[in-house]
């Protein structure tokens, strides 16, 4: 799986794993939803983007 991920959003994935689900988590940072947001920016040290390899 080559997918542009960043661990801050790692709880949006582990959620739905075990079986919890909130209005908060998005699916758009979960990384095995088919809604995954491969497209977005990933911003680090409130400036920086990050691009994946």
């Amino acid at each position: 799986m080559h997918k542009p991920f960043m661990s801050d959003d790692l709880i949006h994935t582990l959620l739905p794993i075990v079986g919890i689900h909130t209005k908060d988590n998005l699916e758009s940072k979960d990384l095995f939803s088919p809604k995954f947001d491969t497209h977005r920016k990933r911003v680090y040290c409130g400036h920086l983007e990050y691009h994946a390899p």
